[in-house]
């Protein structure tokens, strides 16, 4: 684990609700997983298992690895402390065309997404000693370099 002040803290902020172990790894390791398809294009991805939480950086970028950590255990003490969560109704999922079933993890990804990172930033920015400069710039980069594909993939397949 990063030890800093700032992952100390967020490490006895997530105490107040498990003592789970935090194990650290290589966000590389997701590349072959496909439930987590494209998360190597992520500055950090986490995952609460029944006796550990492990959370996935991105060494690419070591300088965002410190806020990064934070953001991702933030993720998980925002459900221990009942966020708003995006669930499937699987019931309702059964009864729909598979084209649509399809696309209900990447719905829920996006729509939990637009709940909970207002909270985290805000977050980040008030409760610890971070500068997010580099961070957010490669945030944004992120989200434009995935934008411009998404926008590259319609155009091929609308001339198809």
């Amino acid at each position: 684990m990063i030890e800093t002040k700032n992952t100390l803290k967020v490490i006895n902020m997530l105490r107040k609700y498990t003592d789970k172990k935090v194990f650290v790894k290589d966000i590389k390791e997701l590349s072959n997983d496909p439930v987590f398809s494209g998360a190597a294009s992520y500055l950090g991805a986490t995952y609460n298992g029944p006796d550990s939480i492990i959370v996935y950086l991105n060494l690419s970028y070591q300088h965002t690895c410190e806020a990064t950590f934070i953001h991702e255990i933030l993720h998980i003490i925002l459900d221990y402390e009942g966020f708003p969560n995006i669930i499937i109704n699987e019931d309702v999922a059964k009864i729909l065309p598979s084209q649509f079933a399809r696309v209900l993890p990447k719905l829920q990804s996006f729509f939990s997404s637009t709940v909970d990172h207002p909270e985290i930033f805000k977050r980040m920015e008030s409760d610890f000693d971070l500068d997010l400069s580099l961070y957010y710039e490669i945030q944004v980069q992120q989200k434009l370099n995935r934008f411009y594909k998404s926008l590259a993939s319609d155009s091929a397949s609308s001339q198809n």
